[in-house]
């Protein structure tokens, strides 16, 4: 196992840490989905460090993540309106529409934008509380 796969295993727990469900209103979660995510990386997170997987695509677990908190779609485009309602809510005008320029943007597949969408939030969650329990 190379210490890339485990670095890159313990960088995803804290992104799923910080954008964990309680940040964001309970009408847009699907918790069932939700856990459902946590127990399928959970699963493929213990298969590649133990060397029982060579494959471990983050992004395909970011996209699980961000449909059941209801950021994406079940066709896996944005849901604009759910991610725009909960950063208009915490952040004030100008880091909001930051946010928004940053982070809500439509990459050429689901799982790349999911990927994007996880690591520029991670960006924010030291700074804002909407992304932290």
């Amino acid at each position: 196992m190379s210490k890339f796969t485990v670095v890159l295993v313990l960088l995803v727990l804290a992104t799923i840490a910080w954008a964990r469900p309680s940040g964001v209103e309970s009408s847009q979660i699907d918790r069932v989905a939700y856990e459902r995510c946590l127990d399928q990386f959970f699963s493929a997170a213990n298969n590649a460090l133990r060397g029982y997987s060579r494959s471990f695509n983050v992004n395909e677990h970011f996209l699980c993540f961000s449909k059941a908190l209801g950021w994406q779609n079940s066709d896996g485009s944005l849901n604009r309106k759910n991610i725009e309602g909960n950063v208009d809510k915490e952040l004030g005008y100008a880091k909001a529409q930051q946010f928004k320029d940053e982070c809500i943007i439509e990459y050429s597949t689901p799982e790349l934008t999911a990927g994007h969408l996880f690591n520029c939030a991670k960006n924010y969650a030291d700074q804002n509380a909407w992304l932290k329990n």
